[in-house]
């Protein structure tokens, strides 16, 4: 048998897999010298599209009550949300600077298929500027999820499309 480490998130996971077993992996990408710069350089100069600046005032030229919504993943898929290479404040920073109040921009977390994330979790993966500015922050429920109980201190309990129970506490 092999025994392998798979990192999961934070924590790291020994698994044993028969000898034969081919292992496929992707190389580290090499980290950027200076990530906070081609962040701003992206959203400055998109590749086919207009910038961010220029398609939020075309939004506000059209409805200057106009609101956004900022799609991000859960904490299963390893995007840098916060620190130098934090990709979800600067795309705030935008919004921001264009006036859109924070009670008009809306943080709306994919979970798909999994569980809402925690508050906890959120605070763990996201820019605290968020939480300074209260930017209001939803997690997307997977459609055919739907709630099966509640507990006696405020929590509810999910079932999800795949039949799987999960709890969410206040």
């Amino acid at each position: 048998m092999k025994r392998i480490s798979i990192k999961l998130w934070k924590e790291t996971a020994k698994v044993n897999l028969p000898d034969n077993t081919e292992i496929l992996s992707t190389k580290q990408p090499k980290p950027l010298s200076n990530p906070s710069f081609f962040i701003q350089k992206a959203l400055v100069d998109s590749i086919s599209s207009l910038s961010l600046d220029q398609i939020i005032e075309q939004k506000l030229q059209k409805n200057p009550e106009a609101k956004a919504v900022v799609v991000i993943s859960d904490n299963t898929r390893p995007v840098p949300y916060k620190g130098e290479s934090g990709i979800l404040w600067p795309i705030l920073e935008k919004l921001l600077t264009h006036n859109i109040p924070e009670e008009r921009i809306l943080i709306l977390a994919a979970t798909g298929t999994h569980r809402p994330l925690t508050e906890k979790e959120l605070r763990e993966m996201l820019d605290p500027r968020v939480f300074d500015y209260k930017i209001p922050i939803k997690n997307h429920l997977d459609f055919y999820s739907r709630s099966v109980a509640g507990t006696n201190v405020g929590s509810s309990v999910f079932q999800n499309s795949s039949r799987e129970f999960y709890l969410l506490q206040s």
